[in-house]
């Protein structure tokens, strides 16, 4: 059973790609020809791996990219929600000094409110 490298038959046989059908010649035995098509097969193979290479290389900056995108909207997403925040606890605060009994100063009420906004919302992107 042969482990190694495939032999040209193998390789006709099973459609293989990436192997370079040429039997072995002594170093010694290699005439000028021969060894320029060995360095042409070569030089194309190494043009070949240098295009995947960057192609590759391009894939990995595009990722970075959008990485750096969605970080950058996380931070604008957390900021916003900060500024929410900060906009409804003034509120609530000048709500409690105009109407002390107010229903929206009870958080299990405005938490109600907040919930089917919410699901309100999921829903419409369900749909969508």
């Amino acid at each position: 059973m042969n482990l190694g490298r495939p032999t040209c038959a193998q390789v006709r046989q099973y459609g293989l790609r990436g192997h370079v059908c040429v039997r072995y010649i002594e170093p010694n035995r290699i005439h000028g020809e021969v060894k320029m098509a060995m360095d042409m097969l070569f030089m194309g193979q190494a043009r070949a791996n240098a295009r995947v290479a960057n192609a590759n290389a391009q894939a990995a900056d595009d990722w970075a990219a959008y990485a750096h995108r969605l970080e950058q909207q996380l931070r604008e997403a957390n900021a916003r929600e900060k500024a929410v925040s900060a906009v409804k606890d003034a509120a609530l605060a000048e709500l409690a000094r105009v109407d002390p009994h107010n229903y929206l100063l009870v958080q299990k009420n405005r938490q109600a409110l907040g919930n089917a906004a919410y699901y309100e919302a999921l829903e419409e992107r369900r749909s969508a």
